[in-house]
């Protein structure tokens, strides 16, 4: 037991549950053990061990002590190793140190994926566990430290994949592991080992602990195994709820001890219920209990009890929500506890409840009455209109399974029917739920039909029965006529749906695999084609609008493959069915690539998940349609650098189809409806100019000396940025004509393009073209630094003597005034002159040092406004004389 009053462990891990980030939760703990002994620490992880398994708020915390990355970083090295220490010395604590040991030499990512594992197991163990306890069997001889040791132990560590062999645990268990394990998607090829394949996602969400206080009832990103979990919660509610309801009429009070100590009780397992949600509501439906939207599968007394007393009371559904006090419970039970027509007199509990100020009880209450054959209300308490029919349906539901549907006038139910097809019912929900749970009673033949309509079951099956559907539609893919083909690839579709929405990427995965199977020359019918790759495109829309990229790549790739496959087989093997997948599988990609989806993937591509990011990236490039390439051409106009760098990366790799796209925009630069412009015939506005740069850059990279003609076509564009984009993308893919080009733009009216011009001179021009930079030098001062940078590259005799000027502290003439009125070309200027490399750029830079440097020749030569600045004109020279003096050393080795 915790020995240190002053620390409350279950707040403790009440705190711990209420965050999902393991850094949060680090500092939490943190926060409590700087208040206590290294001693009390190693008890406090040693209880939470023990209770793992019975308590999923503990759960999370031994999921937290896995975790050494994180409590090394916010706990510090030190004050760990001092707690690991402390578990060394004791045989009390040895598990936890051996488990703390192993895990110390893992990698991060192998550290997260344990606890994934491991909480998939918890999770597990502690629904069975429940199970158990009620079939009055032994307790389960596992720990929770077992759990993570034989994960350690498991040379398979690394895989993302789960497996659990049932031949660790008793027999007898046995059936209520495989219950568990179906409906958390996990499959066995001999009944024995299950296994269960982990995406990236399903690791985060587990490995954080989340799904243990999960507030989701399956929905997206969640596993459907917490749904078993709020099960639990809610049944455990039920089950002290009911006994304490019986009790309390047994004494006629809410305050005798018996009673409240059963009411603490009660308030701790519903403040438990809550972890991550702000209410649980309980609903009666017919003769079934639904807890939020979970139907209670198993048939237990308090559970009929509990929905005969909320029949009795005329409530339809209980919701209780976060923040409830125990005087609000007890308040509560005291009402339960009156007769219905105490009840009834009082206005109904809704009213009651309203009058004694309970806020965190909420019920939802229907009329009492029956519509009659004329169509009136026979008693009315002004409870909501939509509710009316559920009092309809109950009795129509109970007459119908009792066998006594003749007793059931057909007022009754055509007006329920009526009720619910029309107004605002039929927008409801609950109620299409409701008239598809009828009709199924009157014609069980017609279930198939119901599951696979808009408004069937599907979403109120459990996992186990859905995935018996998949693997039987899945036997039938190939069975049957075109038709029946078709309609089992309809059936299919809807079904890997909602395996998308339950997260089972186990069945997913296995629905994808076998479509993929029957695509490979084996079916053979072209309308059945048509319908499969149309399942393949509807599928992975839905999976990466659902953020579930991986299983989409996967789709993506099998079709790119299939085709690619196939179109490069040789003419005599090709035949209708090779150029109708061929034909279908572009069609694919093309009906794919829908502005919506390119969005989704290029917002992935903003984010910092690399897996998340390289899948949606595979995704984009796989495609690889016109209308991918324009829209990430289209990308540039993000302000988001990473954006476009991985769009650009994307573009490279498509290579000629990027080029043809490029190719087109570029054609259409004059037209309006593709690049906006400033006003008529001038510049482009900052976002089209982006998406016209990254074309032109893209042309000279992937293009050839073919596409010399468009470029030379826009190289006049009104917009000078064009312009010099331009000269630079024909100098890379032709020399001779970069230079050419760049010597009849030396004199544009923009600069921009002028330096642009200059700068390519430096790199591809030769001493033919120094003349030309020397007119240059003198013409534009603007533009002498770029000019000077060029002379430097080129090299030779006259840019020698121009560059030389500058390493004078006395000249006179035109080129000694540039130079003494402009700082920066000196600076500029005694660098290039360093690039040339010759014996006379040597010699004039070594006098300019010496002169500087020595005291009575600088106040001699140096006038009087340069002498603060030669210090650094002289670092320049000499770093200058230093290449040049390297330079000519290794001309004379050689």
């Amino acid at each position: 037991m915790i020995a240190d009053e002053n620390l409350d462990l279950k707040r403790l891990i009440a705190s711990i549950s209420s965050t999902a980030e393991p850094e949060r939760q680090a500092e939490i703990i943190n926060n409590a053990f700087s208040k206590t002994s290294v001693r009390q620490v190693a008890e406090i992880w040693h209880e939470i061990s023990k209770k793992a398994l019975d308590d999923l708020g503990y759960a999370k915390a031994l999921l937290l002590f896995m975790d050494l990355p994180v409590l090394n970083k916010v706990m510090g090295r030190k004050t760990v190793g001092q707690y690991l220490f402390t578990f060394k010395g004791s045989e009390k604590y040895k598990e936890l140190a051996d488990i703390a040991e192993q895990i110390g030499g893992l990698d991060d990512k192998i550290v997260k994926l344990l606890k994934a594992k491991a909480a998939m197991l918890f999770q597990l163990l502690y629904l069975v566990r429940d199970r158990v306890q009620e079939e009055g069997l032994p307790a389960l001889r596992i720990s929770a430290t077992d759990l993570i040791q034989r994960l350690l132990g498991d040379p398979e560590l690394n895989v993302k994949k789960i497996k659990v062999d049932l031949n660790v645990y008793g027999k007898a268990y046995w059936n209520m592991l495989i219950e568990q394990l179906k409906e958390a998607d996990f499959q066995s090829k001999d009944g024995v080992i299950f296994e269960m394949l982990l995406t990236d996602s399903l690791v985060e969400q587990y490995q954080t602990g989340s799904i243990l206080a999960s507030s989701g009832s399956g929905g997206a990103g969640e596993a459907r195994l917490s749904d078993a979990v709020l099960v639990r919660f809610g049944t455990n509610i039920i089950k002290r709820l009911n006994l304490l309801l019986r009790t309390t009429q047994m004494y006629q009070s809410a305050d005798h001890p018996s009673v409240s100590a059963a009411l603490e009780s009660l308030l701790a397992t519903i403040e438990n219920a809550m972890q991550g949600r702000e209410g649980l509501t309980l609903t009666r439906l017919g003769g079934d209990l639904l807890i939020e939207d979970i139907k209670i599968k198993k048939k237990e007394k308090f559970l009929e009890d509990f929905l005969t007393a909320l029949e009795q009371r005329n409530v339809n559904a209980m919701t209780l929500k976060r923040g409830i006090s125990l005087e609000e419970v007890r308040a509560f039970l005291m009402i339960f506890a009156q007769t219905d027509a105490q009840i009834k007199k009082q206005g109904g509990v809704k009213a009651i409840l309203e009058s004694k100020g309970v806020s965190h009880v909420m019920v939802d209450q229907f009329r009492y009455g029956i519509i009659s054959s004329d169509h009136e209300e026979t008693d009315n308490l002004g409870a909501d209109e939509k509710l009316i029919s559920n009092v309809v349906f109950a009795e129509v539901i109970n007459k119908i399974q009792s066998g006594d549907i003749d007793k059931l006038s057909p007022a009754e139910l055509g007006s329920m029917i009526k009720e619910m097809l029309s107004g605002s019912m039929a927008k409801d929900k609950n109620a299409r739920r409701s008239l598809a749970q009828m009709i199924l009673s009157l014609d069980p033949d017609l279930a198939e039909a119901a599951v696979f309509s808009k408004t069937g079951l599907r979403e109120e099956m459990s996992w186990s029965s859905a995935r018996k559907m998949i693997e039987q539609l899945l036997e039938d893919l190939g069975k049957g006529g075109p038709d029946q083909r078709i309609s089992t690839l309809e059936n299919i579709e809807k079904m890997a749906e909602l395996a998308i929405s339950r997260n089972k990427e186990t069945s997913l995965v296995a629905i994808i695999d076998r479509l993929t199977d029957r695509l490979r020359n084996k079916e053979r019918d072209t309308e059945v084609l048509s319908r499969l790759f149309d399942t393949f495109g509807n599928l992975t829309r839905y999976l990466v609008l659902n953020g579930k990229y991986a299983p989409a790549l996967k789709i993506v790739r099998s079709v790119s493959n299939m085709v690619n496959y196939l179109d490069n087989l040789p003419a005599e093997k090709k035949d209708d069915y090779t150029r109708a997948v061929c034909e279908l599988g572009e069609m694919m990609k093309v009906a794919v690539s829908t502005a919506e989806i390119i969005q989704a993937l290029g917002r992935e591509m903003e984010g910092d998940n690399m897996t998340q990011i390289d899948n949606a990236m595979k995704i984009l490039e796989v495609l690889g349609t016109e209308k991918v390439i324009s829209e990430l051409l289209d990308f540039f106009k993000s302000p988001q650098r990473s954006l476009r760098n991985r769009a650009y990366q994307i573009l490279t790799t498509l290579g000629e189809k990027t080029l043809l796209v490029s190719n087109w925009k570029l054609k259409h630069l004059g037209d309006p409806m593709q690049f906006q412009r400033r006003r008529e015939e001038g510049e482009l506005t900052e976002d089209s100019y982006y998406v016209a740069r990254n074309c032109i850059e893209l042309v000279s990279r992937l293009g050839s000396k073919r596409d010399l003609e468009l470029l030379r076509s826009i190289s006049d564009d009104h917009d000078p940025r064009i312009r010099a984009e331009v000269i630079e993308a024909i100098a890379k893919l032709d020399q001779n004509e970069g230079v050419l080009l760049a010597k009849m733009r030396l004199h544009d009216s923009d600069p921009v393009v002028a330096e642009a011009s200059i700068n390519i001179l430096g790199q591809m021009g030769g001493p033919d073209d120094l003349p030309a930079l020397v007119d240059l030098f003198y013409a534009e001062p603007r533009l002498r630094i770029p000019v000077v940078n060029a002379l430097g590259r080129i090299g030779g005799e006259e840019a020698e003597n121009l560059l030389s000027g500058a390493a004078h502290y006395r000249m006179t003439g035109t080129i000694g005034k540039i130079f003494t009125e402009d700082d920066d070309l000196r600076v500029a200027a005694l660098k290039a002159a360093g690039a040339i490399g010759r014996e006379k750029s040597r010699a004039a830079l070594r006098r300019f040092i010496r002169v500087g440097g020595n005291f009575v020749l600088g106040a001699l030569l140096v006038p009087m406004q340069m002498r603060k600045k030669k210090k650094d004109w002289i670092k320049t020279a000499g770093e200058s004389l230093s290449r040049i003096e390297f330079r000519l050393k290794s001309q004379k080795t050689t």
